[in-house]
């Protein structure tokens, strides 16, 4: 019979009526997975069970009508988003799954025929049949929840090729045997030609046309069984679970938009609400009823007459599959939650966060110091964004969290004298001061005590004490410590005109600090080495209460005024009932230091780039209907405020486990933003998204940032146990905490930089 031509097989395919249909339906199944989240009306991720409808208010889900088209699920989401944005991970995963299925089962079965009855053939024949043995969604379910569920689309895409691709290798094998026994391939073995070379020339090219049929068909059955999959809720990222209120049931909800997903988490409801898991059902009926009508179409098209594929060599088909391969991974790397975070985060406004930069740094208010009017007007501005932003207050109704804290004035010259005996060894009077944390009101006052040596990596019982290397001045009826600081950092603890702390912590213990180097002295003098003592306490977990055979002289004398306090706290609960609680504490400071000698600190870069970046993130979230699923709390702290969050827990118990994520000074210093967490996961995570903002990160040594520098404003949340940290800085600015850090010495390209990542960073790590 004569072979017909490609135009006469177009012509006879152009009157195939349900070729045509499946045609127009993979071809609308391929549209809405390219442009369906561009041309989707709303946000997928938003859910909002109460809404205003016609005036009214009313509880999803909505019918279908005006405002919904579609209707919307039990939480209130558009169900025609859900199917625009599913339309592309639903696709995506069926068709990633069918070209891996072939592949798998096309070179097994090409090998497996070509070299019948040997071992190989054995083994791939034995594979199938145990493969074949288990119901293929039951093996779809094994597999899945062995990959694990929440590990991605991945999970799916495997599972889905292996319950397949037994089938395609015995469909293959078959085919092969049969050409084998052709004609051209014994005269090609008769005239000496290597075996690659026949398989390279006259089997893979009439094996293309039963590739392009049997992939169409294996399509539908991954659709089928992405379906089935939904039906017994094993959906992508196994979604999450939003609280019932008034006497409404819990609600189950997709993480990821899918269809499996949408018929998963609706199923039940088809007697309430048909039209809920009726849509999901239809679309996938509709789906695999098109992939199925389009394969025996396309395998009628190649079968009118002889399909001669050109060119094609076995480094050719190699080449495909690698570039098949790679699409899957681009095409799996857009359906997590986590690629739209890139989108978000790259929103991020900076001129909105310069002009809140500008405004707490405006010289009409002093600094943020405080008590002060400046620091009240930058509480309202914090405040007034929170509100904007629909953020959940406090349960007093307010952001405010409102206490006392002390300012203290030097009142006479601070002296240290470390004495061995009689004789003076060394005399400290511009090298120390009072500690801002255990402050004391007393008159000036001249002590004599002996020195003791104590090291301790936990409170001790009874004293005033904490987590540190301590030199202790005592005697019967005083105590006085002396903290030891790193060099370096010694400089950024000092002010010289006013310290703070809040009112519980006042006592009548005065501390002062002095320098690693000055403290290495004195006890090198004792005959103790500086470097091993830190490493037994901080290192090896040691305790040591060591009195030395030096006593102490000090001269000191401060008062305290108690002055009022403000911390703005607002945060957004996490839509999952499940992890929820797991909260997530992103702080910053917003005031600063007190005027001295008539010259203004206004903190530019220290602390208002920090607060205006926190900012535009919750406006950027806001914009986006970013939901998190774990509770985010934002919090801006005045002095000690940090501490007083602890002591007295604004949002109640504080034994939830807690992350928190501390910003301080982003706006100016090194290119790099520095990191230092208490956890290497939050670390990682962290350098991961800079790295997808573009951004560069450094690490941060400065170890005592946590129990030091940060106690500036109170912070010791990240030594209790329940509790996981992040510091992210931009260290090396020399003009922060000057009269010289203004507006003009940042850089916006490093506070645009700072907030994407942090955007990002933080969407993932309440999502996850």
């Amino acid at each position: 019979m004569q072979d017909k031509t490609l135009w006469q097989r177009l012509m006879y395919a152009s009157r195939d009526v349900p070729f045509l249909a499946g045609v127009l339906i993979v071809a609308v199944l391929l549209g809405l997975a390219v442009l369906g989240p561009e041309i989707a009306p709303r946000n997928p991720f938003f859910h909002d069970r109460i809404q205003i409808i016609e005036g009214e208010p009313q509880r999803a889900p909505f019918e279908p009508g005006d405002t919904y088209i579609l209707g919307t699920d039990v939480n209130g989401v558009d169900l025609l988003s859900l199917v625009l944005y599913g339309a592309r991970t639903t696709v995506t995963i069926a068709l990633s799954a069918t070209v891996l299925r072939i592949m798998v089962g096309f070179l097994a079965g090409v090998l497996a025929g070509w070299w019948a009855d040997s071992w190989f053939d054995g083994a791939v024949q034995a594979l199938i049949q145990l493969f074949a043995a288990v119901p293929a969604l039951i093996l779809a379910v094994i597999l899945i929840l062995a990959f694990g569920i929440r590990s991605g689309p991945m999970a799916f895409i495997f599972a889905l090729a292996f319950t397949g691709w037994g089938e395609v290798a015995q469909i293959i094998r078959s085919h092969v045997l049969s050409i084998r026994q052709k004609d051209y391939v014994e005269g090609a073995y008769a005239i000496g030609v290597e075996p690659l070379e026949i398989l390279s020339r006259h089997v893979l090219p009439n094996l293309l046309g039963v590739l392009l049929s049997m992939a169409a068909l294996e399509a539908g059955q991954s659709m089928l069984l992405l379906g089935e999959l939904g039906f017994v809720q094993i959906f992508l990222d196994g979604g999450g679970l939003i609280a019932g209120d008034g006497g409404v049931a819990d609600a189950a909800f997709a993480r990821i938009p899918e269809w499996g997903a949408m018929l998963g988490s609706t199923w039940r409801y088809f007697r309430t609400y048909p039209w809920l898991p009726g849509l999901p059902a239809l679309l996938f009926a509709v789906s695999i009823f098109g992939f199925n009508i389009f394969g025996f179409g396309l395998q009628r098209f190649v079968n009118r007459g002889r399909f001669y594929p050109s060119g094609i060599s076995i480094l050719r088909f190699l080449a495909a599959m690698a570039a098949a391969l790679l699409g899957i991974q681009f095409l799996i790397s857009q359906l997590s939650p986590e690629s739209k975070y890139d989108e978000y985060s790259s929103g991020f406004d900076v001129l909105r966060a310069w002009r809140d930069t500008a405004f707490l740094a405006n010289p009409a208010l002093e600094g943020r110091y405080p008590g002060s009017e400046g620091r009240s007007i930058a509480a309202s501005r914090i405040a007034s964004v929170y509100e904007e932003a629909e953020l959940t207050p406090l349960r007093t109704g307010s952001y405010y969290q409102v206490y006392s804290t002390l300012v203290g004035t030097i009142t006479a010259d601070s002296e240290l004298q470390i004495l061995d005996g009689s004789d003076i060894v060394f005399t400290f009077n511009d090298t120390f001061g009072y500690h801002p944390f255990y402050p004391v009101s007393t008159e000036p006052a001249h002590e004599l005590g002996q020195l003791r040596l104590v090291g301790s990596t936990a409170a001790i019982p009874g004293s005033m004490i904490q987590e540190g290397l301590y030199l202790v001045v005592e005697r019967d009826d005083f105590e006085a410590a002396i903290l030891i600081v790193p060099d370096d950092a010694f400089k950024d603890l000092q002010h010289p005109e006013a310290y703070y702390a809040p009112a519980s912590f006042l006592n009548s213990v005065p501390v002062f600090q002095i320098t690693e180097s000055s403290a290495g002295e004195i006890l090198e003098a004792a005959g103790l080495d500086l470097a091993d003592l830190q490493k037994q306490v901080f290192i090896e977990g040691k305790q040591i209460n060591n009195l030395l055979n030096l006593s102490a002289e000090v001269q000191y004398g401060m008062t305290y005024t108690a002055i009022p306090a403000v911390n703005v706290i607002g945060y957004m609960p996490g839509t999952d009932i499940r992890i929820q609680t797991q909260r997530i504490l992103v702080a910053v400071p917003y005031t600063g230091l007190v005027p001295l000698n008539g010259r203004i600190y206004p903190g530019a870069d220290e602390h208002a780039s920090a607060a205006a970046v926190m900012l535009e993130v919750i406006r950027l979230w806001r914009e986006e209907g970013y939901q998190p699923l774990r509770t985010v709390v934002f919090a801006a702290f005045d002095q000690s405020g940090g501490r007083y969050f602890i002591e007295d827990p604004p949002l109640g118990d504080l034994e939830q486990t807690w992350t928190v994520v501390m910003v301080e000074g982003v706006g100016a210093g090194d290119e790099a933003l520095a990191r230092l967490g208490t956890a290497s996961y939050l670390e990682r995570m962290f350098d991961q998204s800079a790295h997808t903002m573009g951004a560069r990160t450094q690490s941060f040594d400065d170890y005592d940032f946590f129990f030091e520098r940060s106690a500036w404003w109170g912070y010791s949340i990240p030594s209790r146990q329940n509790f996981s940290g992040l510091v992210i800085t931009r260290p090396g600015d020399e003009l922060s905490g000057t009269p010289e850090d203004t507006r003009y010495h940042l850089d916006l390209d490093q506070i645009e930089e700072a907030g994407e990542t942090l955007a990002h960073f933080l969407m993932v790590l309440s999502s996850q």
